[in-house]
């Protein structure tokens, strides 16, 4: 097994992502997992790399534009991402065990229970409040912002929300993010 090897092929497939999205997330996501844990497992790695991998063959507007239709559409990605990074990860020669492990935390099976999948949903908010949360300021009005703050904050650690709050985020976006904290306690 070559964890390096392995994270390089991730790495060329988000590379081939057409709107360029998804390897600069994968990247902070991949260094706020090393920030939340100073020893990430191996599975924990390739997930943070795996975990949007291919997702950008599966249009948003293929479900509908509800709550429902959101969350159908992002378990729909996730077994995409999970498929790409398993059949990558086996051509690499990783173990089935490792690739079970990775597929688990993909799919977000025993979530919030196992360590690293609560390691993984943090590092991914986190990297969703570090580059992509003020991109949905003009987007989202004041009422969905809050929801969906609310709902982000209420996955995470209490340790990755205190990072959250060093976050260097506009003062609009700043305010939003306090007061979805303050709804949430």
């Amino acid at each position: 097994m070559s964890l390096e090897s392995a994270v390089a092929r991730l790495e060329a497939r988000l590379k081939e992502d057409p709107r360029c999205r998804e390897f600069p997330f994968t990247s902070c996501m991949a260094a706020w997992v090393k920030r939340l844990t100073p020893a990430p497992s191996d599975a924990l790695i390739l997930a943070a790399w795996g975990h949007v991998l291919d997702r950008w063959t599966l249009p948003r507007d293929s479900h509908p534009k509800t709550t429902a239709g959101y969350h159908k559409w992002r378990k729909a990605l996730d077994l995409i991402s999970a498929d790409a990074t398993s059949k990558i990860l086996r051509e690499e020669n990783i173990d089935e065990e490792t690739v079970a492990r990775v597929r688990d935390l993909i799919l977000k099976k025993n979530f919030p229970a196992d360590p690293d999948s609560q390691i993984l949903e943090d590092a991914d908010c986190l990297a969703f409040l570090e580059l992509k949360f003020e991109s949905y300021l003009d987007e989202w009005d004041e009422t969905k912002t809050v929801r969906i703050l609310r709902g982000t904050l209420e996955k995470m650690t209490p340790r990755a929300r205190e990072m959250a709050a060093h976050i260097p985020l506009p003062e609009k976006a700043r305010a939003l993010l306090g007061k979805a904290s303050y709804q949430q306690c």
